[in-house]
């Protein structure tokens, strides 16, 4: 199947936005061929739809805030169980000027309590009157967070954020390179986690730095299974592929945990040539994917396996190349091996 081209031959100029706020608004208002998908677990593939209509419904979730009476400036926590509403909340805050914290929320890695302490250590963090949005329905037990419910917006994702256009907004706000973009929380690792300030000019810098080094290209595609709460998951991967309106299919780090294959189909089903994961993740997938799931992988499209978040090893690197050359996966691959999508419907 051919893969479907872009309304242009190059990737459009982020800098020139000068922050993320106004770059999103423009890319709601102008629609390109560039699509989203999330993983539905239960049908093993990806519920797709254009970027466009998924930056609409994110307006829809930042017209909700500004009823709510957000503010520009105003710093908001989201915390969900699926990256598609962690996406949405973080883009819906952004696109009215709010400053979002993504914290994780998956009660199925960690007990309610755990969960819920982070939320609420999250909030203190990041200011006294933060808002939280919180997803509104959970296959998990329930959040126990004591919070004035005027500070809550709760996001359905069965019906997460109806689309909208840039009317709903209203003005554009006055957002300059030195505002906050967004805060990213560190993960503890070597001491107590620390919520860093990420400023539009400085996410905007290092979104460039990264198309330049992967060498990105308008018929690029990416899949990556990476948790939003963290920067290489949320920058590295989502809003890379947002900023560059390069296709981007998200999975879950439960959904890869449970079914590493999945990652692998997501791939070649679709094509995809930048895809990055800590070691651990490469380790996963050789432990759990058999011998016998190679004949259904064609992974010849994939031109940067990226590692990081911890020392990349020679070592794993190579048994991971030994593993999957058979599935065409390759030291050396083409010059410019770019998506070419075997399915894709927006």
């Amino acid at each position: 199947m051919s893969s479907s081209s872009r309304l242009s031959s190059a990737l459009p100029d982020a800098g020139e936005a000068g922050d993320l706020t106004t770059l999103l608004r423009r890319r709601l208002s102008h629609a390109d061929s560039s699509v989203i998908g999330f993983y539905d677990q239960s049908a093993r593939d990806h519920r797709i739809e254009s970027q466009s209509t998924f930056l609409g419904r994110a307006a829809g979730v930042g017209a909700e805030l500004l009823a709510a009476g957000t503010c520009v400036g105003d710093r908001i926590v989201v915390s969900s169980t699926s990256p598609e509403s962690a996406l949405l909340g973080f883009c819906g805050s952004v696109l009215i000027g709010a400053v979002p914290t993504l914290v994780s929320g998956r009660v199925a890695f960690e007990d309610a309590e755990v969960v819920a302490r982070k939320v609420t250590d999250t909030l203190a963090l990041v200011g006294d009157n933060s808002r939280l949005i919180l997803q509104a329905r959970d296959e998990g037990p329930s959040l126990d967070i004591e919070l004035d419910p005027s500070r809550v917006t709760l996001l359905d994702p069965s019906r997460i954020g109806r689309p909208a256009g840039l009317e709903a907004l209203g003005v554009t706000p006055h957002i300059s390179g030195s505002s906050e973009s967004h805060i990213q929380l560190t993960s503890g690792s070597t001491g107590e986690g620390k919520g860093i300030v990420v400023t539009h000019a400085s996410l905007l810098a290092n979104c460039a730095a990264l198309r330049s080094r992967l060498e990105l290209a308008p018929n690029d595609v990416f899949a990556s299974w990476l948790p939003l709460n963290h920067d290489m998951g949320l920058v590295g991967q989502a809003l890379l592929a947002l900023v560059n309106s390069i296709d981007l299919y998200v999975l879950s780090p439960f959904d890869f945990m449970a079914d590493p294959l999945s990652w692998l189909r997501t791939i070649s089903d679709h094509g995809a040539n930048v895809a990055t994961s800590p070691n651990f993740g490469y380790q996963h997938v050789l432990r759990r994917v058999g011998d016998a799931d190679l004949a259904e992988l064609d992974l010849s499209s994939w031109r940067s396996a990226c590692c990081g978040a911890e020392p990349v090893s020679a070592r794993l690197a190579d048994a991971f190349l030994a593993r999957f050359s058979s599935a065409g996966f390759s030291p050396t691959p083409s010059p410019r091996a770019t998506g070419s999508p075997r399915r894709r419907s927006p």
